[in-house]
This record gives structure tokens, C-alpha cells and sequence, in this order.
């Protein structure tokens, strides 16, 4: 889906940053 790696992260992480609570109750992480 991704040409890069680094595009999927970066999407991943504005989606922690954005919803870090529901990214926390779906995987067990937490983000700062």
C-alpha cells in the first residue's frame, strides 16, 4: 500500500498523537 515504510509510520504516529486513548485500549501502548 505504502511506497515507503517511513509513510505508513509517520501515519501511524499522527494517529497515536491524534487518538493517543483509543490507540492505548486497541494495542496496549502507550505514546507520548
Amino acid at each position: 500500500m505504502f511506497e515507503n515504510v517511513n509513510d505508513a509510520r509517520e501515519l501511524i504516529n499522527q494517529a497515536v498523537g491524534a487518538g493517543s486513548v483509543c490507540w492505548v485500549g486497541g494495542t496496549g501502548q502507550l505514546s507520548s
